[in-house]
């Protein structure tokens, strides 16, 4: 008897630590647009019988009409913080694991705006039918959860009128009643939210055996749905060999009002602004980058409390692997190379832990959680193969299906399938998701007898355990070694079948490694990074977007000092890296710049030349990074234009900040660069070995 009543305490004491857990969330609604109106009622049911208090929280513009179990009302209490949330406390009654809670309120919560180191807007929750606005109704705005919301099953019957589709997760089905739709959706696997959208789309689709693919489109891009159903198709012919069965009855995409690139259980929500652009929804970035969320993150869910393994996955997956997919090795070596210089790139106080990575805030944020995070999957997969490293990813998605998964998990399984790089695997994961620090890895020393070489490597202290890159250029062919080591130097010893020309370190940018200053091409983003001086014009008619700017760069917290050309001095141009925008004719000191910029980039009163080529079209404008020509040791970048009317979007040029020089010309095209590049100091390098 003692006993029993032991574990009854202990069983106790554990449920009361804890919220009660719960299994199904049943939602009946009506959405009035017009008025901005939900009315709802979720049936909520514990995964067993209540038998203490249990703390849900509502949006405080929700107001409680009642709360019933078996049909009779009963005891509860409500509590306003300032959140924005009130806490609502349910007392249970014997024997009841079901408790319907009934409430209704306006939700038009007006856009929190973009900044420059954010690519999304967000609403805590809207429902309108105004002209450019729609209904966006994310997790949590419109039912009841927990504080910690844990994995449960929702099912959603929602009426609106016909004019409006809507969608959500889940198997769908519809029937129309009267004026209205009336919807009903139940999700195939548990998850931790809901997000329900709605507007007046055009939707079209297309099955492919039992999956189904739809678009969601505004009628002004209606003409767009073949084009994005051929690429889902791609994307989907693409994927599910090497992940396994795609693990949803569906995958939509749907155009959203504002700013977004949310990925939700078997559909995405993109922007209205880009899902104009087909060229940028149908890059790897975007739509792939969405359909692989449907494995990593949303069929398989990051442990909360854990770090976010599932935007380096999916990153990974579509953004990188898309170019090993389609045989496009310049690409793959693009995607590795701007991972690893914009790691290099990250400001000190902005850099931590990849395992501490939760959710992308801003921009340093996706340096870490993405490209950090897809180059230790790119390096793991490196590691064990191809065969080795997908068997392991759809291990996990066959044990972790509906479930929370960790870093760890995946270790698991690539050493279960990679036995022999066990040691290997743990060190590469230890080391990337723990250290802020990189390797800094160079050649010491190439020595060379009659038939045998020895290629002495390096590293500073403190040291890592990887295995380095090496190619070995000869006459007829290269030679690629992969060197191991552990310590603070590491030989090898082989005898070529050619003559050596040159032994080169890491030339494919394969491991996460510190750039050196010899290797780091000028850019926007390095001149940022250091509290530059930026410098504005005195007149034109971009003044008024100039301050714009300003203030845009510190909503985005980034540290600098601007100034008008006019109250420059000498001093300020030694000092500082500088940022100096306008028209030749407005920014004094265009004119006391050298004319040429190493010699291929020159600029003139109302023209300029880029890699050679003469730019004289009014809307053309050049954004270039160089050495600062009042001192070498600083950096600058110039963004001049021919006329006012050739100025892009601002927040586009910081999309491109990693380049070192872009050609805008909006007669031609207006989203992107026309021409671009880089440019790098002209001296020797450490990982550079040549024959004399």
């Amino acid at each position: 008897m003692n006993r029993f009543f032991i574990l009854l305490a202990l069983i106790i004491l554990f449920t009361n630590m804890y919220s009660f857990p719960i299994k199904n969330h049943r939602i009946v609604m009506k959405l009035d647009p017009a008025n901005h109106i939900l009315k709802a009622t979720d049936s909520i049911e514990y995964i067993a019988v209540l038998i203490e208090p249990d703390t849900l929280y509502l949006p405080s513009n929700l107001n409680i009409k009642s709360i019933k179990t078996n049909g009779k009302k009963i005891k509860y209490e409500i509590k306003a913080d300032s959140s924005g949330y009130n806490s609502i406390t349910i007392f249970p009654e014997k024997n009841a694991s079901i408790y319907s809670i009934s409430y209704e309120g306006e939700i038009f919560f007006a856009l929190q705006g973009r900044n420059l180191n954010q690519g999304h807007d967000f609403s805590r929750g809207m429902i309108s039918d105004s002209p450019g606005e729609g209904i966006f109704l994310p997790s949590g705005s419109w039912y009841p959860m927990h504080e910690d919301e844990e994995l449960s099953f929702y099912s959603v019957i929602a009426t609106c009128l016909k004019e409006f589709s809507l969608i959500t997760s889940g198997n769908e089905s519809k029937l129309a009643k009267g004026s209205n739709n009336v919807y009903s959706w139940k999700t195939e696997l548990p998850t931790d939210g809901l997000t329900l959208c709605g507007n007046r789309f055009i939707v079209r689709e297309r099955h492919i055996g039992e999956k189904r693919l739809a678009v969601y489109l505004l009628p002004e891009e209606a003409k767009l749905a073949d084009t994005y159903l051929d690429a889902m198709e791609d994307i989907y012919n693409k994927y599910y060999p090497l992940l396994g069965t795609y693990p949803f009855s569906s995958f939509s995409m749907v155009e959203n009002f504002f700013a977004s690139g949310y990925g939700m259980p078997n559909y995405t929500l993109l922007a209205k602004d880009i899902v104009k652009m087909p060229f940028i929804i149908t890059d790897p970035g975007s739509l792939a980058h969405e359909f692989c969320h449907n494995w990593w993150g949303n069929s398989v869910m990051v442990k909360p409390g854990t770090g976010n393994w599932c935007e380096a996955l999916t990153a990974f997956s579509s953004n990188y692997y898309w170019n090993e997919l389609t045989g496009d090795r310049e690409k793959q070596i693009d995607y590795r190379k701007n991972a690893i210089f914009s790691i290099n790139q990250l400001a000190p106080e902005k850099n931590y832990p990849l395992a501490d990575f939760r959710y992308q805030r801003n921009d340093d944020d996706a340096v870490i959680g993405y490209q950090k995070g897809s180059m230790l999957f790119y390096e793991l997969y490196n590691l064990t193969g191809k065969e080795a490293f997908f068997n392991s990813l759809r291990q996990v998605i066959g044990k972790f299906l509906g479930k929370y998964a960790t870093w760890n998990d995946f270790e698991v399984a690539l050493t279960k399938n990679s036995p022999d790089n066990t040691e290997n695997i743990h060190k590469l994961c230890e080391e990337t998701l723990n250290r802020l620090d990189l390797p800094q890895i160079k050649i010491s020393s190439v020595t060379h007898s009659a038939h045998n070489w020895v290629i002495n490597l390096k590293q500073e202290n403190p040291v890592f355990a990887m295995r380095v890159p090496v190619h070995v250029e000869m006459d007829d062919n290269t030679e690629k070694l992969n060197i191991p080591i552990k310590n603070v130097s590491a030989s090898y010893s082989f005898t070529p079948w050619g003559k050596i020309n040159k032994i080169t370190v890491d030339p494919e940018y394969q491991i996460l490694r510190a750039i050196s200053d010899n290797e780091m091409p000028y850019n926007l983003n390095r001149v940022m990074s250091a509290n530059p001086l930026i410098i504005l014009p005195t007149k034109g008619e971009s003044l008024d977007r100039l301050q714009m700017l300003i203030m845009m760069l510190k909503q985005s917290d980034y540290q600098f000092t601007s100034l008008p050309a006019d109250s420059v001095t000498e001093e300020d141009l030694k000092n500082r890296n500088l940022f100096i925008l306008g028209k030749y004719n407005d920014n004094r000191i265009f004119s006391s710049l050298p004319l040429s910029i190493q010699h291929l980039y020159i600029i003139h009163p109302e023209s300029f030349e880029a890699n050679g080529k003469l730019y004289n079209n009014p809307l053309a404008s050049l954004l270039i990074s160089d050495v600062n020509c009042y001192n070498h040791e600083k950096l600058m970048t110039l963004y001049i234009w021919n006329d006012d009317s050739a100025v892009p979007s601002f927040r586009k040029m910081f999309h491109y900040q990693n380049q070192s020089w872009q050609v805008f010309d909006l007669s031609k095209e207006a989203n992107k660069p026309i021409d671009s590049g880089d440019l790098s100091p002209s001296s020797n390098s450490d990982l550079v070995w040549k024959a004399k």
